[in-house]
């Protein structure tokens, strides 16, 4: 079944050796995302260049459905949760960016990625079959002990208040949790290509013009490498992986295949260290050592 189908699906619980494979691979492109995130503001305002980057990645997938044949100007009868679903994507990156200029860098990372935790509790609440079991919170535990391992060196404040910092990006992953739970709903019924370009085109309309309200002092620049960031951000990690994340949504348990975003910050510091010449270290290694166990106790049977 192509990623332009739409029709109920059944579900498989199990993670077959090509799907936790194709998630590494996500994963990786996900990772790569924070240094080509990181270079976009050096050249674009966040949340303009947030407006951007979902305002391009919508103009793509109306090209990658004409190619697959999606219909992606066929609104499903719950067309108005497609609209939830586009201002929760604009709200979740409004806080998130918002609450990194009021907290550390290690601290956004680790507050961002207890979006697993909420999703678990949401899950257990709202989808049948993907059950709350300590195993699985014992995983999530463990791997998020390995988020707070990796970015260890950068979570003090030197005494700074990083409360509302702190509390906005958190407030971004139980956004984020909430979408994903609206993404697998309605995945059943709608096709990965026509969610995915809805949310970023409602997104872009949003936030674009917030920025250019907002984000005044600062204009961009379109250097080389910020087209090089934005495509890829546009066109790789959200015109193919998320793409295909929400196929692989429409069949699979949510809650062991969320386990496996722990490893995009595994990425994103290897990739740093690789790019951006960022340290790396003994502390690096226990983390990602602690999210491959907690994914393991996720998904093992």
């Amino acid at each position: 079944m192509s990623l332009a189908a739409e029709k109920s699906l059944p579900q498989d619980y199990r993670l077959e050796a090509w799907v936790i494979f194709s998630l590494i691979g996500i994963n990786f492109i996900w990772g790569i995302s924070f240094v080509a995130i990181k270079i976009l503001g050096r050249y674009a305002p966040p949340i303009t260049g947030t407006g951007l980057r979902f305002g391009i990645a919508a103009l793509a997938l109306i090209i990658e459905a004409y190619f697959l044949k999606a219909r992606i100007f066929r609104l499903p009868e719950r067309y108005g949760v497609l609209l939830i679903m586009g201002l929760m994507m604009a709200l979740l990156n409004v806080l998130c960016y918002t609450g990194s200029l009021f907290t550390t860098a290690g601290r956004t990372a680790l507050f961002f990625n207890t979006q697993p935790f909420f999703l678990l509790f949401l899950a257990h609440f709202f989808l049948p079959g993907d059950h709350l079991t300590l195993r699985k919170l014992s995983g999530i535990t463990i791997a998020l002990f390995g988020v707070t391992a990796l970015f260890f060196d950068k979570l003090s404040a030197n005494g700074t208040s990083t409360y509302l910092g702190d509390f906005l990006v958190m407030g971004s992953a139980v956004v984020w949790a909430c979408q994903n739970l609206l993404v697998r709903k309605l995945s059943l019924e709608t096709g990965a290509i026509t969610i995915l370009f809805w949310q970023c085109a409602i997104a872009a309309i949003v936030l674009l013009p917030l920025g250019h309200f907002l984000e005044t002092g600062r204009q961009v620049q379109f250097t080389t490498q910020f087209w090089v960031a934005i495509l890829y951000l546009s066109l790789i990690a959200a015109g193919f992986s998320f793409v295909f994340y929400t196929y692989l949504m429409q069949r699979k348990s949510i809650v062991r295949l969320n386990s496996f975003v722990f490893l995009s910050p595994v990425f994103g510091v290897i990739d740093g260290w690789l790019i951006l010449g960022e340290p790396l270290g003994v502390k690096q290694a226990l983390g990602t050592a602690l999210i491959g166990l907690g994914i393991y106790i996720v998904n093992r049977k």
